[in-house]
């Protein structure tokens, strides 16, 4: 019994082991500032269902201010800053760019479900049933105009 466990086990420790080792060899690439914002802003169209306009805006906006972000970052790193609090300034005085530019963008209720994703705000099961409602009402006006 124990040399039928051990035949099935061993070879599955080896390619276990085997899979660890390769990927500790191939270090992870970090992604862009392009790939962040295309990944955020692909991200925010489904959540908030933005029109075409308002996903070009945010993605321009992340193209922006993601790549302004990096290379004060980056600039912060190669100087030979090892402050994390320095690091988190800079990404949280960069994030509050970034909102003050969607609060321009989006309507009050895809401001208030992003808040709501990122923890900013308490849920509100009202506000959040309404928004919901609006948003079925939106899609049969979409699907109704599609028959005519």
């Amino acid at each position: 019994m124990k040399n039928v466990a051990l035949k099935i086990l061993f070879p599955c420790l080896i390619v276990l082991a085997s899979s660890f080792a390769a990927s500790a060899q191939e270090p992870e690439k970090q992604k862009s500032a392009e790939e962040y914002a295309y990944d955020e802003t692909e991200r925010l169209r489904k959540m908030l269902d933005l029109g075409p306009n308002q996903t070009f805006y945010v993605d321009s906006i992340l193209q922006h201010d993601f790549k302004c972000m990096m290379d004060e970052l980056k600039k912060h790193q190669e100087a030979g800053v090892q402050d994390i609090n320095i690091y988190n300034k800079v990404r949280k005085d960069w994030y509050e760019k970034i909102e003050a530019a969607y609060e321009k963008i989006f309507t009050d209720d895809q401001m208030y479900e992003y808040r709501l994703s990122r923890g900013q705000v308490k849920k509100d099961k009202a506000r959040s049933k309404a928004i919901a409602e609006r948003k079925k009402q939106a899609r049969k006006e979409a699907k109704l105009e599609g028959e005519f």
